[in-house]
C-alpha cells in the first residue's frame, strides 16, 4: 500500500463517518478492508491521536462502526464533500462546549 499509516487512518475516518453518518459508500467494502488491515498491521506507526480515533488494532479489523472523528475531520469530510453537513444538535453542542471532544463515526447526519 502506498499510503503512511497515519493517511490510511484519517481515510478510515472519513470513509465510516460517510458510510454510517450518511450513508454515502465512496469505495468497495474490500478497499475499505485493505486500509484497515494495513493500519492494524502498522498500529505502532500510529500518532497517538489517531490510536484514540480508532480505537484499536483488533477493532479496526472488524469494523470501522466503533471510530472516532474531531471537528477537524467533520469539517475535512465536508470540504471534501463539497457539501455543509448538518449535524444533530446534541453532538454539535458537545463540539462546542469540549474542545477536542470526539463523536462517534455512527452519529446520523445530514447533507444539506
Amino acid at each position: 500500500m502506498l499510503l503512511k499509516p497515519e493517511a490510511a487512518g484519517r481515510q478510515i475516518i472519513y470513509h465510516s463517518f460517510l458510510y454510517y453518518g450518511l450513508d454515502i459508500n465512496e469505495i468497495k467494502d474490500a478497499e475499505f478492508d485493505k486500509l484497515c488491515v494495513f493500519a492494524a498491521d502498522n498500529w505502532d506507526a500510529l500518532s497517538d491521536d489517531m490510536k484514540k480515533k480508532l480505537g484499536s488494532a483488533e477493532k479496526l479489523r472488524a469494523s470501522g462502526y466503533h471510530c472516532l472523528m474531531s471537528q477537524q475531520d467533520l469539517y475535512a469530510a465536508a470540504e471534501k464533500l463539497r457539501r455543509p453537513i448538518l449535524i444533530p444538535p446534541n453532538h454539535l453542542n458537545a463540539f462546542i462546549k469540549k474542545p477536542g471532544h470526539l463523536m462517534p463515526v455512527s452519529v446520523r447526519c445530514f447533507l444539506r
